[in-house]
């Protein structure tokens, strides 16, 4: 590979043949720190397919898809079980916000959840949302209407 470049040195000193005693980089000469630090800005700004810091690639601005399919899968007079199919995303989705009349009730990594503590023979309306790692929110599932079992 090439060798060290001491036209870059700041600290250069010469040889003991020439007697110079340099105290900093050559004129004209770009000073080591700033010159690499400016190559490797440009690159990253020409980078293609563009690269961004620490993720492997660029910010993370796509959201996931909106859940789907949601349904209840149980019942009773306390509680709902709800199930729905899994959102995709450009990179990952990593959980889901449960939604109950448009309030958050609950968040799971998982396709299903419960909602505890319910009134008897009420209705409710429930939607869900994805979420990846960048915090990007997904539009909610379509609305499902549930009602809770008569007490007993």
């Amino acid at each position: 590979g090439k060798g060290f470049d001491r036209m870059c040195d700041p600290t250069y000193t010469g040889n003991g043949r020439n007697g110079f005693n340099l105290t900093g980089a050559l004129p004209d000469s770009p000073v080591a720190g700033h010159w690499f630090s400016s190559q490797f800005q440009e690159l990253l700004r020409n980078a293609n397919p563009p690269l961004g810091g620490g993720n492997g690639g660029g910010e993370d601005t796509q959201a996931p898809t909106a859940p789907t399919a949601l349904r209840a899968t149980a019942r009773s007079s306390s509680s709902v079980t709800l199930a729905w199919t899994a959102s995709t995303d450009n990179r990952a989705v990593t959980g889901y916000d449960v939604l109950r009349g448009g309030t958050v009730v609950g968040s799971t990594a998982s396709t299903a959840f419960t909602d505890t503590g319910l009134s008897a023979s009420t209705a409710y309306s429930y939607t869900v949302r994805a979420k990846d790692a960048a915090g990007n929110v997904s539009a909610a599932s379509a609305a499902l209407p549930v009602t809770t079992e008569a007490g007993g």
